[in-house]
């Protein structure tokens, strides 16, 4: 999660592949259907998104050959997305809305925005609207902007340009609620990469103090007295 956060993909794929390779070898395959999962997520940032469909597929059989179907049916949301972003449309309406129909609460949250994109690609505006409208109550701000402004695009073709404006007021200060939180991120991300590649340079210097301790040590021992 760490090497994700500072957008050190391949990095974070060989410590999730590590892991599994782990749990394997102990008997435990029933433990890697996460680090598959993250592995899938490592390639959608890398817009390798066949690997990540690969990858979502392989997460969801670890986990219902582990009988969790609840989290197959997460993994099978977050594979939507992917669906979604490659343009087979109905793929994604379909694990999205199996995923839907299984899920609770707050894990419905993304599955909403993202059929709201689903429906509005489909042109069907009626349901677009109403999973955009869901999508709000997430209190998720990226989400609540992005729906917002969506509203407001489906108000201005209805012609409720009063209703838009009053949508899209929403979306903007919103837009400045996410600009300052990103800009604290960004902060703290140089601060976290600053501190990895410190400890990298630090942990080098220690292999290489212990290399020139140990080769002292055998030119000592080599030595004649």
């Amino acid at each position: 999660n760490l090497f994700a956060y500072q957008g050190l993909y391949d990095e974070s794929i060989e410590v999730n592949r590590k892991f599994i390779d782990f749990y394997i070898n102990r008997g435990e395959p029933n433990r890697i259907s996460y680090a598959l999962r993250d592995i899938a997520r490592m390639f959608d940032m890398k817009e390798q998104r066949d690997s990540a469909l690969t990858y979502y597929k392989k997460a969801g059989l670890a986990a219902l050959s582990n009988g969790d179907t609840t989290r197959y049916y997460r993994i099978l949301g977050e594979s939507g997305s992917v669906y979604y972003k490659i343009g087979q449309i109905d793929s994604a309406q379909n694990a999205l809305l199996s995923a839907l129909s299984k899920l609770k609460g707050k894990e419905n949250s993304h599955i909403y925005t993202l059929l709201g994109y689903v429906y509005e690609k489909r042109q069907m505006w009626d349901s677009a609207y109403y999973y955009r409208e869901k999508s709000i109550l997430s209190g998720d701000l990226y989400r609540m902007q992005s729906s917002y402004t969506a509203l407001a695009k489906f108000e201005r073709r209805k012609g409720n340009h009063i209703q838009a404006l009053h949508y899209l007021e929403k979306a903007m200060n919103l837009k400045d609620s996410i600009t300052q939180i990103v800009q604290t991120e960004a902060i703290a991300k140089i601060n976290s990469l600053y501190n990895y590649q410190h400890t990298e340079k630090e942990n080098a210097q220690l292999k290489l103090d212990k290399e020139r301790q140990m080769l002292y040590d055998y030119t000592c021992m080599s030595s004649p007295e």
